[in-house]
């Protein structure tokens, strides 16, 4: 009923003689404040689960859902590794080495692990692994960010990997957790990775 009733508020209105959008195949949706946490797919019409319906991808702000991303030749296999294990985290060796080799790349690990060894890694590269520890701060959410050998690399300076990659994984604390800022968008460790 729940599921039925915001389907109603939220879509309906937006459907309504849109045969356009009735008919496409595909939404893109983009929430505002706290629709953020909503679960589109499991919205339904009165037949269908929305999942059922359409094809759904979510993006955390307009402008990243309306970046076109200027694709780059590199070889299919291109893969950067990065892992920082510690005391805290002994397990993340074990978890790069088996990454690194499923995916046939070397790794870039311990103290090679810096900020600008990480900016150079990722720069061309198709899939992206990040093993280290993240940290996610709700009354400063720019200062959270991933830690590598030399130090935190901040919401900003992730912004600013200049990505290319079809995947990025992130296994680590705390890096899917975020905050809405001041214009009702997410701010977060995985909001960064896809706008870089």
């Amino acid at each position: 009923a729940l599921s039925r009733t915001l389907y109603t508020a939220l879509l309906a209105p937006l459907f309504a003689g849109r045969d356009d959008l009735r008919n496409a195949t595909r939404l893109l949706i983009v929430p505002h404040g706290s629709l953020h946490a909503l679960p589109f797919a499991a919205l339904n019409d009165g037949t269908l689960y929305l999942i059922e319906r359409y094809e759904l991808q979510t993006a955390p702000s307009v402008s990243i859902a309306c970046t076109r991303r200027e694709s780059t030749e590199c070889a299919a296999s291109t893969c950067a590794v990065i892992g920082v294990a510690d005391d805290a985290a002994p397990l993340i060796t074990h978890e790069v080495d088996v990454v690194s080799s499923t995916l046939g790349c070397a790794a870039l690990t311990g103290s090679a692990a810096t900020r600008h060894a990480v900016r150079t890694a990722v720069h061309n590269a198709r899939v992206v692994h990040f093993a280290c520890h993240g940290r996610f701060i709700p009354s400063l959410p720019a200062a959270s960010g991933l830690h590598l050998a030399d130090g935190w690399m901040s919401i900003r300076d992730l912004f600013d990997l200049e990505l290319n990659a079809d995947l990025v994984f992130l296994s680590g604390c705390e890096t899917g957790r975020h905050a809405i800022d001041a214009a009702e968008e997410l701010t977060g460790v995985a909001r960064a990775m896809l706008a870089s």
